[in-house]
């Protein structure tokens, strides 16, 4: 009897787990478009979310059109968690690195150029050798100069930081800067110039929301992310 118990008891908990995993809240179709006071369109197709702006209302709003792509899954009757593709990876894709010897350059120097089809002014920085030498960058050619050394060195490229708003209040969302070097990258002997080309860095790569396991609730006929509401066109 204890054995026929304890074997109900067992059979409840798998069929309660089993329950819980395929999840037992109604998932259902919210396809559409919804849209928020200031104009901006939320999309759903299946299980992607996406976010556009008609037109930029504001000059302190980053300019851009396509804010977000996710995808998303159910994880009750009301909320959503959305999730969006690393963006490192698409700034990885197709990126090349390679260096040689320039003879416009100082041989005491090394510059980094880089070549990618983001428009505006970027933030240039670079660092390393040893003992650590500051760095010089000049926009007009998208480059950074270090003062030569032994040792391995690094860079990162990014929008300029008071152009990094999504809204109204300064909240930014996207990606504040890309570092395409691998770990310890070094300088053979006799190179003093080293080429970045990032093919896949446009305005969108640093524009665009990175979203990691948030969640927006799902009520009748409105959606609601990151505090604001965006209700179904009919």
């Amino acid at each position: 009897m204890k054995r026929l118990i304890w074997l109900l008891l067992l059979t409840g908990m798998v069929v309660s787990l089993s329950g819980k995993e395929k999840g037992k809240f109604k998932e259902r179709d919210i396809s559409g478009r919804y849209y928020n006071e200031s104009g901006y369109i939320l999309e759903i197709s299946g299980n992607r979310l996406t976010l556009t702006e008609p037109d930029s209302k504001y000059d302190v709003v980053v300019t851009g059109a396509f804010w977000a792509d996710c995808s998303f899954e159910w994880i009750d009757d009301q909320f959503i968690e959305l999730n969006s593709a690393c963006p490192l990876e698409k700034g990885y894709k197709n990126s090349e690195i390679r260096q040689f010897s320039d003879p416009d350059v100082s041989p005491d120097s090394v510059k980094i150029s880089f070549i990618l089809p983001y428009e505006g002014t970027l933030e240039i920085s670079a660092y390393g050798f040893n003992p650590n030498r500051d760095s010089e960058s000049n926009n007009s050619d998208r480059s950074v100069m270090l003062p030569k050394g032994k040792g391995s060195i690094s860079a990162t490229i990014g929008p300029e930081s008071f152009s990094l708003a999504h809204n109204l209040y300064g909240a930014f969302y996207g990606v504040t800067f890309f570092a395409p070097f691998p770990y310890d990258y070094r300088i053979e002997e006799g190179n003093n110039h080293v080429e970045v080309k990032l093919p896949n860095i446009d305005n969108s790569f640093f524009e665009m929301y990175y979203v990691k396991g948030e969640y927006a609730r799902v009520w009748k006929d409105t959606i609601t992310w990151k505090g604001i509401v965006y209700k179904k066109g009919k």
